[in-house]
């Protein structure tokens, strides 16, 4: 981005710059909340310009929160950014603090918050969520309905897999098919990816397609090979066409250059990508880069290894 433009431009990036400090974040990292304890009328009248010389106002804190979300976004979209106040606020004051694109909370909004709060640390440390410590990974319920999803080589392997269409009862030669096999029993994949993709558009880009396709030529038995189709025939491939900030991560450790093909169409698309990558994803993290996905558990194609599997 050209930053010797506009002056609002220069001055929406200096604003990003600077340390800006959200109370509350809610809704998963949608909604922003700037806490104030401050008497509205007081509030009102340093907004209208009848405060203490070079204190910042409300109106001045919201302003920075709001240009900060528009550089941090959730899901593609600026966070909302909010106002609670211990007191009762006038509508003079609300519209005032609308007009720098903030809105104020309602009581039943702080109840919803609160709600959130509590069932946030009900779900903590289960399943999947585990690997998502260190990067930000929506759950199922998180995923719009209007989403596109990029499906990643590791996602389409899972759809396809035969651990994953009801052939998980055998004990492998190979300790690793044998424990996702054991995941698989205990929690199943497909079902939560039938959710994901029934009403959703799917799409590739063309170096994950051709990935695939090869691996399932040379791996998948029968039963996979028309999964595998199955899904072809739902899918959009389209060319790699990797966002700016995945085509800048440093190829180290898990950041290998397909992946950031992969990954990176995805951001370009605005889509959720379905992964099993958690590594990358964390790996991204530490080079400062949120991707906008969805993890599920590895799975992979077993249906050539069962004639040398015990079943149970």
């Amino acid at each position: 981005m050209n930053l010797q433009g506009s002056g609002a431009d220069l001055e929406r990036h200096r604003r990003c710059a600077d340390r800006t400090i959200v109370d509350v974040v809610a809704h998963h990292g949608a909604t922003w909340i700037k806490v104030v304890a401050r008497n509205p009328n007081a509030l009102l009248t340093s907004s209208l310009g009848d405060g203490e010389y070079g204190r910042r106002t409300i109106l001045d804190q919201l302003q920075d929160m709001v240009e900060c979300a528009r550089c941090h976004p959730h899901l593609y979209k600026a966070p909302e950014v909010k106002v609670w106040t211990v007191l009762p606020v006038c509508k003079p004051l609300r519209e005032i603090i609308q007009t720098v694109g903030a809105e104020v909370l309602n009581q039943e909004d702080v109840l919803a918050v609160s709600d959130e709060a509590t069932e946030a640390v009900d779900d903590e440390g289960v399943g999947v969520d585990e690997c998502t410590e260190n990067f930000t990974a929506l759950k199922l319920h998180e995923v719009p309905a209007d989403a596109v999803l990029n499906l990643d080589v590791s996602s389409m392997i899972a759809y396809a897999s035969a651990l994953t269409n009801g052939r998980c009862h055998f004990r492998f030669r190979e300790n690793v098919l044998t424990e996702q096999a054991e995941n698989e029993r205990r929690n199943p994949v497909r079902p939560a990816l039938d959710e994901l993709f029934s009403s959703r558009k799917l799409v590739c880009c063309q170096s994950a397609f051709d990935d695939f396709s090869t691996i399932v030529k040379v791996m998948a038995g029968p039963c996979e090979s028309e999964a595998a189709q199955r899904l072809f025939e739902r899918l959009e491939v389209v060319p790699d066409s990797p966002s700016e900030r995945a085509t800048a991560l440093a190829l180290r450790g898990k950041i290998r250059k397909r992946s950031k093909v992969i990954f990176g169409t995805g951001d370009r698309l605005k889509a959720v990508t379905v992964t099993a990558n958690s590594g990358f994803l964390r790996a991204a993290k530490a080079q400062s880069v949120d991707f906008v996905a969805y993890v599920h558990e590895s799975r992979a194609l077993t249906e050539a290894k069962e004639v040398n599997a015990t079943p149970i």
